[in-house]
């Protein structure tokens, strides 16, 4: 591994020096260059060996993917690229050790600063403070202080999905035959701790037993309680590693569930089975891969009470069949769960333009979405592309409900306005797999699509505001159900945005100094902003001119006054 790390770091570092990234077509007078440093944001002092790698902001949607053009910094943390084509980029920097980071960037995860490089611009002066991944260790151990190996110990925070600010795994580790674990590459911040014990003998069947109610561990949080409302938040600093953060597991009631897979699809082949919770929250551990028998039943003992997914699937020959179904334990045994395994479907249809264009749509994609997304999937999502006379199939299709979304290769100034199976539109309903194939599907795109344009200022400078984030969001209801309604972006060095396809509507558009990413999907975070965005009118080939105000980030103290509407 430390020999293949090396001959990456030197391909790239020969690349950064043998000159412009590919495709550089400008004249040498309008190539430009970048030069920073890359320092500790612990210690200030530089960091060597980071790569920093530049990516095009602004390549044409179908576009062929353009590779990263990237260095190395040198022991004094120093950088630089040249020979780089006009244009709009973003800059990022890697450092084992450290958190990835966006140039402009306020918090891992958020968008940063995008660099628009004018013809023949030398920009200098870049800094890049990078963040020391945190360390927590400890041990899970029972009601008698003796250690529990085999638990699945997560590391949440709380975060904004789906419209909703849930607690989400920003880390995981495995306790050993000691009870001990330890978590590396924690970003600085606050977490729950919370451990999930798999009981090593969940997954066999024994037919002399008859399946009962009996005890197992609840989920516990640390240092030692159920439910995560009472649990004691942990902070960690950077670069800092936190030992003794133990958890003491609950018994809780637990059950069997037992069922049985029917397998028409490869008969005589072996399906997996595994169960997970639906939360979202889990890892390698906190999987229950059972054994199939003969007769293709199985049996799940030790689950305690909560809500599950149970899924089946069987790979052979590049081909995915699988199907799934959920279940709610309550303590007591749950018998008779059945999931059928059958040939895939064929789901086929074809892209419509509602309108004229000249624009190649061939290498537009498509993918299906699961829904509701249960956080795990057997293989890939099905995709398709459109080929000639603008069709497409997906082949291999569970039975079950999707999200049609269009991944890539529909140019700018395009919006996706309908999906319909047959007469009924699918594009916020979804779409049933199952009743597909007796229906003609037809996504309907549309080149009209409006503009929305503008610029941000700092109302406390009356500057231009780079790297604040903005949102734009939908007010029809039917649409504010959608992420795929919702735009965001982050201004470039000059406080400028824009977006290209915007479908027609009413919007309101919003610039914050600093997001939560995915904040702006959550009706009550939005509630008290109402009178900071400005309303926007989008129709077919508009083109919208917008002068925002950034609402400015706020302490932790004020994020918890009643009403701030801010960021936590």
């Amino acid at each position: 591994m430390r020999c293949f790390l090396l001959l990456v770091l030197t391909s790239l570092t020969i690349y950064a020096q043998s000159g412009a990234p590919p495709r550089a077509q400008a004249g040498p007078e309008d190539l430009c260059s970048l030069e920073g440093q890359a320092l500790s944001a612990q210690t200030g002092g530089p960091v060597g060996k980071a790569m920093i790698s530049l990516t095009r902001a602004d390549a044409p949607s179908g576009a062929a993917t353009v590779p990263p053009f990237s260095t190395v910094s040198d022991p004094a943390g120093r950088f630089a690229m040249d020979r780089i084509e006009p244009g709009r980029y973003r800059l990022r920097a890697f450092r084992s050790g450290y958190a990835e980071m966006e140039y402009g960037s306020r918090g891992q995860g958020r968008a940063g600063t995008i660099l628009a490089l004018a013809p023949g611009q030398r920009m200098k002066d870049i800094v890049f403070r990078l963040t020391p991944y945190a360390t927590i260790s400890g041990r899970a151990l029972d009601e008698d202080g003796d250690p529990v190996s085999t638990a699945a110990v997560q590391f949440l925070r709380y975060r904004f999905s789906n419209g909703k600010k849930e607690l989400s795994a920003a880390g995981t580790a495995n306790s050993d035959d000691s009870g001990e674990y330890r978590a590396v590459r924690l970003l600085p911040g606050k977490y729950l701790v919370s451990a999930t014990y798999r009981a090593p003998w969940a997954s066999s069947i024994d037919r002399s037993v008859t399946p009962r109610p009996e005890e197992g561990y609840a989920v516990t949080y640390y240092p030692g309680v159920i439910d995560p409302a009472s649990a004691v938040e942990i902070e960690v600093a950077a670069g800092e590693h936190l030992r003794g953060i133990d958890l003491t597991m609950r018994k809780a009631r637990a059950a069997t569930i037992r069922g049985r897979v029917v397998n028409t699809a490869i008969p005589g082949a072996r399906p997996s089975v595994m169960l997970f919770p639906d939360t979202g929250l889990w890892n390698n551990l906190s999987l229950q891969s059972v054994t199939l028998d003969s007769k293709g039943e199985f049996e799940i003992r030790g689950v305690v009470s909560g809500s599950y997914w149970i899924m089946a699937s069987l790979q052979l020959s590049g081909k995915t069949y699988s199907n799934r179904v959920n279940v709610t334990v309550a303590g007591a045994n749950v018998e008779g769960v059945t999931l059928t395994l059958g040939a895939g479907i064929s789901v086929s249809g074809r892209l419509i333009v509602d309108g004229e264009t000249s624009q190649d749509l061939s290498s537009v994609q498509a993918r299906l979405n699961q829904r509701p997304n249960s956080g795990l999937t057997a293989g890939m999502p099905p995709t398709a592309r459109v080929g000639e006379g603008r069709s497409f199939r997906f082949d291999d299709v569970s039975p079950d409900q999707y999200d049609v979304i269009l991944t890539s290769g529909l140019p700018d100034g395009f919006y996706l306005k309908s999906i319909h199976c047959g007469e009924t539109d699918v594009l916020v309903s979804g779409l049933d797999a199952s009743a597909a194939p007796g229906c003609a599907v037809e996504i309907v795109v549309s080149p009209n699509a409006g503009e929305v344009a503008g610029s941000v200022q700092n109302p406390e400078s009356q500057q231009p505001a780079p790297g604040a984030s903005i949102a734009l969001i939908p007010q029809e209801k039917e649409r504010r159900e959608r992420a795929s309604g919702y735009f965001s972006a982050s201004t470039d060095q000059y406080g400028r945005f824009a977006f290209k396809s915007v479908p027609p509507g009413e919007y309101k558009a919003y610039a914050w100094e600093d997001l939560e990413p995915g904040a702006y999907f959550d009706p009550d975070f939005m509630k008290p902003l109402a009178d900071k965005g400005e309303s926007v009118t989008v129709r077919e080939k508009s083109q919208t001119s917008l002068q925002l105000k950034m609402i400015p980030a706020v302490t932790p103290e004020d994020s918890r006054k009643p009403g701030s509407g801010a960021n936590q």
